[in-house]
């Protein structure tokens, strides 16, 4: 997301076009869900995640969040070394606590309408 940049609505954000198959994977597995529950007669929600950490998520092997990625970075170099962060400190993430997501989803099933667990709260890494 670039600084700036407002973010979707879902009504803005349909008919969808994603970028890659992860995106066409995700926004299936949706569709999947929603015409399951529509034939079944059965409540469907869809909970969209973005970047959860928390103290039980990895910070090594290269598949942990950019916060625990800095954090291992800074906890291994050497006094007054540096480290390296990938890109020009222009792209905004949001990081969801594990705790907050929790307590998202559990408010998510107990009210009809959408909640959000992200509050825009965004953060660059520089």
């Amino acid at each position: 997301m670039a600084p700036g940049e407002p973010e979707l609505t879902e009504e803005q954000a349909y008919p969808a076009n994603p970028d890659n198959e992860y995106g066409w994977e995700k926004l299936y597995a949706e569709r999947v869900a929603t015409v399951f529950g529509r034939r079944n007669k059965m409540a469907v929600r869809i909970a969209r995640f973005q970047n959860c950490y928390g103290p039980e998520g990895t910070w090594t092997g290269g598949r942990e969040k950019a916060p625990a990625a800095i954090c291992r970075k800074v906890a291994e170099v050497e006094d007054g070394g540096s480290i390296e962060v990938w890109g020009d400190g222009t792209a905004i993430r949001s990081y969801t606590y594990v705790a907050d997501m929790v307590d998202g989803i559990r408010r998510f099933f107990l009210r009809p309408e959408a909640v959000s667990t992200n509050w825009l709260h965004r953060i660059r890494i520089r």
